[in-house]
């Protein structure tokens, strides 16, 4: 089975429509991770509200010593209120509180942004950075999905350092990292952070010129969501068509009978159950959590592991469904109908370099 392919697109205005169809497909693509749905959609309506479309563009339309950064919600194990009250605590994103502490460090302008992962809410998060600051956006990720720790990206691939970056609470706080011992040392700290603060904080940073980024960057993945969103709908048979889209396959469909989530270490840990149905009849499937959709059992054989994709799909709308449970838009619900698609991962992921930096399936 082959990597999936990317789309370039060619330089276009981000407007009301594409940017539901963006925030739809990262929903997909994030593989249960990358952030609040609801968050997201909120980020579209206040960016339509504003007049405010950033400019899509490919990587080689930048000059190469232009400066980039990206931005992210980093964190885990809060419930959808908790989340609420810290995003409703502050009158402007934190990622531009970030930007901006960040510019005044390096005494220079931010050129453009690109997006660290793929998933609904950081998506969007890099999307609104980008507009807030009157730059362009990068056709491109530094995950090809979501992952849940910072050392997981194409940057630590290249040997590119996250920092400097800056970490900005929603209790106010900004604290600029120069320099970390190594990328595992900045997942650490920023971790330890999040937990001290709530739950979550915004990272701001991966600070590189466009030159530097080119090697590292997934290119076309903000346009494969797009594609994918358009996909999306009752009665548009998402799964078949994303599958085909993306060489992977409808590896599983079922019912839920069990969904089990927690902080622990904060992340969100746990796993679901599904019973088959339709073809699946008669076996059964469970997905171990860690933020993302990391691991599938078939039948308590391993199915599949990251870094490639395993995306939960609402059977009938085809919207990708979030791990995090406790009132998020999108959570898995007992009872309700699935459907789990495998999507290879980008070809960056497939040395033996490259998947040591993920974890392998947890026994019992």
């Amino acid at each position: 089975m082959g990597s999936p392919e990317t789309t370039t697109a060619a330089t276009r205005t981000l407007d009301g429509d594409a940017l539901r169809r963006l925030m739809l497909g990262a929903s997909v693509l994030g593989t249960g991770g990358g952030g609040s749905f609801s968050e997201a959609r909120a980020i579209v309506a206040a960016l339509e509200r504003r007049g405010l479309f950033p400019t899509l563009l490919p990587a080689s339309a930048l000059d190469a010593e232009a400066l980039g950064v990206s931005t992210a919600l980093l964190g885990g194990g809060l419930s959808h209120a908790d989340l609420e009250r810290l995003l409703r605590s502050t009158s402007e994103p934190p990622s531009l509180q970030g930007a901006r502490a960040l510019e005044r460090y390096l005494g220079r302008r931010i050129d453009f942004v690109f997006a660290a992962e793929l998933g609904p809410q950081n998506t969007l998060e890099a999307v609104q950075l980008a507009a807030n600051l009157g730059v362009p956006i990068v056709d491109g990720d530094c995950a090809g999905r979501a992952m849940p720790e910072l050392q997981q990206s194409t940057l630590s691939l290249h040997n590119i350092a996250l920092n400097p970056y800056v970490v900005t609470s929603f209790q106010g706080d900004v604290a600029i990292v120069p320099h970390a011992a190594s990328n595992e040392r900045n997942e650490a700290l920023c971790r330890a952070l999040a937990q001290a603060s709530g739950g979550v904080v915004a990272l701001t940073g991966f600070t590189v010129t466009a030159r530097t980024l080119r090697p590292a960057l997934i290119e076309g993945t903000l346009a494969r969501c797009i594609e994918i969103g358009a996909c999306i709908g009752p009665q548009h048979y998402p799964a078949e068509r994303i599958a085909a889209r993306g060489n992977g396959r409808v590896a599983f469909r079922g019912r839920v009978t069990e969904f089990e989530i927690g902080n622990v270490g904060g992340f969100f840990r746990g796993h679901v159950r599904l019973a088959g149905t339709d073809a699946w009849a008669g076996e059964h499937y469970r997905i171990g959590i860690q933020n993302e959709f990391m691991w599938s059992w078939r039948n308590d054989r391993v199915d599949v592991c990251c870094p490639d994709l395993i995306c939960v799909l609402d059977s009938a709308s085809g919207v990708g469904k979030v791990t995090y449970g406790q009132g998020f838009e999108n959570a898995i619900e007992i009872g309700e109908d699935l459907t789990v698609l495998h999507l290879p991962c980008p070809a960056v992921w497939s040395s033996e370099q490259a998947r040591a930096l993920f974890p392998p399936p947890p026994t019992g």
